[in-house]
């Protein structure tokens, strides 16, 4: 048993020490850390936490109840935590990267080649895909297929090729889902030019949508403005393959408005976009101030 402060990114499985408000909810104390809390606390800019950490097999039960009471944690809730980490599976989710636009307003440079911090803009976003529970990572290319698929050499993803790509954004989603696992039961579409999204966010709606049976269309929020990106059950895989334009599936969202489950994020950067050459330079300083 180790109880300390934790850094979020290595709480998974540890239990709260003390009770904590979390934006508008509480995280109770003795609550076994798992993706979504985690999530939550990164949105909320909190980066440590006082825990207990258990691993199996450390000490009996017995023990561990009577152990997390000495800290003032409920008896027995070593117990739950390890059962939860033993028995929790989680479903499956595809994230699909957007690579395929023609960046038609940054004055003929790719939006997705331009450097960060020593990395591409979607070197950047794919390394977020790969950091979360997202089981696999299909990066959809069209416009310059070639460069962004040398781009992304030696990471551990599959590509899609969309050579319909200046019909809309439609195609894309179709190539993505067409190449997703029969084994995934959503697809979570991740834009290639938005690389301040982190993992955490990723993960909030990977378990908002498990908790929900899979079932919702998982759409982050803040007071109520819907960004990016969105998770969709495989359920609405047929629709999505039915649509054309450049509107995306979001145009589903009025059909289905009580199927969509909107998670608070409280973090700008789901509306944060490289757009033009001046949001790239404000994205571009956003994220080496945080590096």
């Amino acid at each position: 048993m180790n109880f300390g402060y934790f850094s979020i990114d290595e709480a998974k499985g540890a239990l709260l020490a003390h009770s904590m408000r979390v934006g508008k909810q509480v995280i109770k104390k003795g609550t076994c850390l798992g993706i979504k809390e985690i999530a939550q606390l990164d949105a909320a800019g909190i980066r440590q936490v006082a825990a207990v950490r258990i691993e199996a097999g450390d000490i009996d039960e017995q023990n561990a109840a009577h152990a997390t009471k000495d800290r003032g944690l409920p008896r027995k809730v070593a117990t739950v935590a390890l059962a939860e980490q033993k028995d929790k599976s989680y479903v499956r989710v595809a994230a699909v990267v957007l690579a395929a636009g023609s960046s038609r307003r940054m004055g003929g440079e790719n939006k997705l080649l331009a450097e960060i911090s020593g990395k591409s803009v979607i070197a950047h976003v794919v390394e977020t895909a790969l950091a979360s529970h997202a089981g696999e990572i299909i990066v959809v290319t069209g416009h310059q297929a070639d460069r962004i698929r040398a781009e992304l050499k030696g990471y551990d993803v599959r590509f899609a090729h969309n050579p319909y790509y200046p019909e809309g954004l439609s195609r894309s989603l179709h190539a993505g889902l067409g190449a997703a696992s029969a084994k995934a039961s959503g697809a979570i579409f991740c834009l290639g030019d938005m690389p301040l999204i982190t993992p955490h966010i990723i993960d909030l709606l990977i378990a908002e949508f498990q908790d929900h049976g899979a079932e919702k269309i998982c759409v982050p929020v803040i007071d109520g403005r819907r960004g990016n990106p969105v998770l969709w059950p495989r359920a609405f895989f047929s629709e999505i393959l039915d649509l054309s334009g450049d509107a995306g599936a979001r145009q589903l969202f009025n059909q289905y408005a009580d199927r969509i489950r909107e998670i608070e994020i409280d973090m700008e950067c789901i509306f944060a976009d490289v757009d033009t050459p001046e949001t790239l330079l404000t994205i571009r300083d956003q994220l080496e101030s945080q590096i």
